[in-house]
This record gives structure tokens, C-alpha cells and sequence, in this order.
């Protein structure tokens, strides 16, 4: 397994993008699965998957994004039970990962991790 991380503290520098297109060409490939997070609290890869270039939103993407919340799936609800001192059982399924086409899947950001970064920066 193979990972790669886009990360640049400036922004403007194509990490949404680079992002995106690495994750996209990887799938094409008949033997590669890829499995893309959006981590950054301002939600941009999460906005560029979930809408239509005139700004509305994918209404499979939006159904699923809604129930992964209100199911307590999201990468916040992982990363809040893995800091509980109990043990971490936080169940991955078909509400944590959102499938966007047949190799290649997406664990979207969530506002919640703006509150976080805010908090745990301050």
C-alpha cells in the first residue's frame, strides 16, 4: 500500500486539485484502489467532489453526506471516539465511505473539523 499526502500550509497551490487528479488517474488504473481523505477544515475537496460545476450539489453525494451524519460516520465522529479512553471501535462501512466511482472512494471533511482546528490551536 501506497500513500501519498498533499500538504502545504500557503494556500492557492493546487492541493485540492493535485489531490483530485492523483486520485482519479491512480483509479484508472485496473489494479489500483484509492482511498481519499479530506482532512483540512475549510472543506475544499470535500465541496469539489460533492458539487456540479454550477454550484449545485450531487444529490447522491448529499443524500449519502446526510446520512453519514446524522449515523455519526464522518471523520469528526472517528477521530472524537478514538480520543475517548475506552477502546477505539469506530465501525468503517458504506456510511464512512463515500464511493465515487468503482476504485476510487472518498472520506469527506466535515465543518465539525473547523470547531476542532480551532479549539485544539488556540
Amino acid at each position: 500500500m501506497k500513500s501519498i499526502a498533499t500538504i502545504n500550509f500557503k494556500g492557492g497551490v493546487g492541493k485540492t486539485t493535485a489531490t483530485w487528479a492523483l486520485g482519479h488517474v491512480a483509479a484508472l488504473e485496473p489494479n489500483v484502489r484509492t482511498l481519499a481523505f479530506d482532512l483540512d477544515a475549510q472543506m475544499s475537496f470535500t465541496h469539489a467532489i460533492a458539487l456540479n460545476e454550477d454550484g449545485s450539489p450531487f444529490k447522491s453525494f448529499s443524500d449519502w453526506y446526510d446520512k453519514s451524519f446524522t449515523n455519526k460516520k464522518t471523520i469528526f465522529d472517528a477521530l472524537d471516539e478514538y480520543t475517548k479512553p475506552a477502546t477505539f471501535t469506530f465501525e468503517v462501512d458504506a456510511d464512512f465511505i463515500y464511493k465515487i466511482s468503482a476504485r476510487y472512494d472518498f472520506v469527506p471533511s466535515v465543518q465539525d473539523l473547523y470547531w476542532t482546528e480551532l479549539e485544539v490551536f488556540d
